[in-house]
């Protein structure tokens, strides 16, 4: 039915509801999973541009270890996460990339 599922999470307990239900749905069909961690600089908070480079990075970390988590649940339910990235570009190509390819399921 389906060959790729992809989740978006931010680590949050609703968001790893919807994982489980990702990875369930994806074990059921076949289906790996993508999973995508994003996270936005609100423009309310003045960052001063040397402390910019420190937030970003502490972002993609944060990023990573909640990627990192979708994929140690995929592993436990035999499900294929390849490793993911985090940060807004590598995002935004898999949603790209997932629309462009008129995919039917994103979780």
């Amino acid at each position: 039915m389906f060959k790729k599922i992809l989740v978006a999470t931010d680590g949050s307990e609703c968001s790893r509801k919807a994982t489980e239900q990702a990875i369930r749905l994806a074990r059921e069909c076949g289906a790996s999973l993508v999973a995508v961690a994003a996270s936005d600089i609100y423009p309310a908070y003045i960052i001063p541009v040397a402390g910019f480079a420190s937030l970003q990075q502490l972002i993609d970390e944060n990023g990573g270890t909640i990627l990192s988590d979708v994929e140690k649940l995929a592993a436990a339910a035999e499900v294929k996460c390849p490793a993911s990235r985090s940060g807004l570009p590598t995002s935004l190509r898999t949603v790209r990339s997932f629309r462009s390819r008129k995919r039917k399921v994103a979780i």
